[in-house]
């Protein structure tokens, strides 16, 4: 299920605030998987704050992490799992920003993920898509903010990095090609047969804090903060926008086997959260505990 936990319109802001780049209006999303029976498929929303899920996406009770289920994500062997000509789209889901995001504005993305013990994390490219954030311009799209698991294989882009060791996650921005490592081997590895929280922050800028600009993207798994990627950025212009969020969605060199995975309370928002990291930087936090009940996250507020 998605809610819209909160919405608020802003008018008038004190002087000190003019300047300040804020959100037109501050929304947040709340995934939940509960929302339908065990076995049937998450209805295909239309509208503002339109879901699109994967034609093999259920609800499932095998594993759940928060409340009493979660959503079940699969692909066939032999599947790219984003839809061809005309296609359905398969593997993972797209959740459409009720708002998007401009340069100068942030977002969060918070979402608890359940590998089975034989996943594979494999794909042609040695990178599988994972979290990724949809990006335009005013005139064309430019692809995805792509935050990867990496395949623990020597991978295909090799060639270019010349390392002799590889990240458990890549960061790349598919409107400026350029790869960033994420974490470190074997601390921050995706573990299997258990379920774990990923974070994504993104300042919006085509210029990074690094050369002068707001651009900036951090990573967070099970509230530790892995990335604070002051060198990346996520638009190739001052019009880009964020308006979508993919999760999985597209296998490279498609899938090795019959593969699933399961996710539970997702939450988006544009909004500022109250909770700070050891770093003393804004985040969602609040990673999954199997089977607990489900406890907003503080500075989410439930309506």
């Amino acid at each position: 299920m998605i809610k819209l936990l909160k919405q608020a319109i802003a008018y008038a802001l004190p002087a000190a605030f003019l300047a300040l780049p804020l959100p037109a209006m501050a929304w947040t999303h709340h995934i939940d998987c509960e929302d339908g029976a065990p076995g049937t498929l998450p209805a295909n929303q239309k509208g503002t704050d339109a879901a699109y899920w994967g034609t093999n996406t259920l609800y499932s009770t095998e594993q759940v992490g928060t409340g009493k289920q979660s959503c079940k994500f699969s692909i066939k062997q032999g599947s790219e799992g984003w839809p061809g000509t005309g296609g359905p789209l398969e593997w993972g889901a797209i959740f459409k920003l009720p708002v998007a995001v401009n340069v100068g504005e942030e977002l969060w993305t918070r979402v608890s993920v359940f590998l089975p013990n034989d996943f594979q994390i494999v794909s042609n490219s040695g990178m599988l898509k994972f979290i990724r954030l949809h990006t335009r311009t005013a005139t064309t799209n430019t692809g995805c903010l792509d935050l990867l698991m990496g395949d623990k294989r020597i991978p295909l882009w090799d060639q270019l990095l010349k390392r002799d060791s590889y990240p458990p996650y890549v960061m790349s921005f598919e409107g400026r090609p350029r790869l960033t490592m994420v974490g470190t081997r074997p601390t921050d590895d995706p573990v299997l047969g258990r379920w774990e929280t990923y974070e994504v922050y993104v300042k919006l800028d085509s210029v990074s804090v690094d050369n002068g600009g707001m651009g900036i993207v951090r990573v967070w798994k099970n509230n530790k903060l892995i990335s604070n990627g002051t060198n990346q950025v996520a638009a190739s212009d001052k019009t880009g926008i964020i308006d979508s969020i993919y999760l999985f969605t597209y296998w490279n060199g498609t899938a090795p086997a019959d593969q699933y995975a399961y996710m539970d309370d997702m939450i988006i928002t544009n909004e500022r959260p109250a909770n700070r990291d050891a770093n003393g930087y804004a985040f969602i936090g609040a990673p999954i505990m199997g089977g607990k009940a489900p406890v907003p996250p503080s500075g989410v507020v439930v309506n």
